[in-house]
């Protein structure tokens, strides 16, 4: 057991090692960032706690949706309700979810009452943090989740080795760059699936029937322009990932390259400078 994670923390590191010079190599994409608007009316208002916290229940609609049920609905709280799929809120009941959207905004996610309830007593998220706008942060999150799943695959024709942490290099230390992709595009991004040509099992952790799928980059949002934003991130991260299993497989490889370029651009300035 103890040798399993000594190879494990050793895959991880060699991955991001190698992926830091790649990130270096691949400029990174310019996504503008989302504006946070701490007025958006389709969420409850946010409450400030007697002891200084700020909260909101969500509350979250275990019915199938119904066609502009939203929009007739005269009542704020209700209209902010989200209909959803079953799966869909299912999902913002597992501890490791909330934990999830805790790591990507810093607000405190907890699941309260029961589906097909009314009220106060209907299922809802209470999300809670030091800030108005954490909580706000935090009820994008679980509101993204309630959508339809979108996914990039990890390139099926690149062979990973045992030594490499493919998982690791996706999301970088401690999922930095899912908090990256959802602090600039406020969409959701996991990590799920399993290599193809078989995993260790750090690789394939991800819990959940989604490790039965191939790796891939999971993304959960609400709007076309948070899916783009997210999309251009992630297709880049992906690229990285690619250059950095080359990195790993041959460490010269960056400084060949960065000697290579240094040469040209000494005969190309030799040139200019012949009368």
């Amino acid at each position: 057991q103890a040798a399993n994670e000594m190879r494990a923390a050793a895959a991880r590191t060699a991955a991001y090692e190698a992926m830091r010079v790649a990130s270096l190599m691949l400029p990174k994409p310019k996504v503008e960032k989302e504006v946070l608007n701490e007025d958006d009316s389709s969420f409850p208002e946010v409450q400030q706690l007697p002891n200084g916290l700020f909260s909101m229940d969500l509350a979250i609609s275990t019915n199938l949706p119904a066609a502009s049920s939203t929009e007739s609905a005269s009542d704020p709280a209700t209209a902010a309700a989200t209909a959803v799929r079953p799966e869909s809120w299912q999902r913002l009941l597992k501890k490791e979810t909330q934990q999830k959207i805790r790591e990507r905004t810093g607000a405190a996610v907890l699941a309260r009452g029961k589906p097909g309830g009314e009220g106060k007593k209907g299922l809802h998220l209470r999300i809670t943090a030091d800030k108005k706008a954490t909580v706000l942060r935090g009820a994008i999150c679980a509101r993204d989740l309630l959508c339809a799943k979108q996914q990039l695959m990890f390139p099926p024709h690149v062979a990973v080795p045992a030594n490499f942490d493919a998982v690791a290099a996706m999301q970088g230390p401690d999922a930095e760059f899912l908090r990256q992709v959802f602090d600039i595009s406020h969409a959701f991004v996991d990590v799920q699936g399993r290599l193809s040509q078989g995993a260790s099992p750090a690789q394939a952790s991800n819990g959940g029937s989604s490790a039965d799928e191939p790796l891939n980059f999971a993304i959960f949002a609400c709007t076309e322009d948070s899916l783009d934003k997210a999309v251009a991130l992630i297709k880049w991260r992906l690229a990285c990932v690619e250059e950095a299993l080359k990195q790993h497989a041959d460490p010269d490889s960056f400084l060949r390259q960065k000697q290579a370029q240094a040469g040209e651009q000494q005969n190309d300035t030799s040139q200019t400078l012949q009368p």
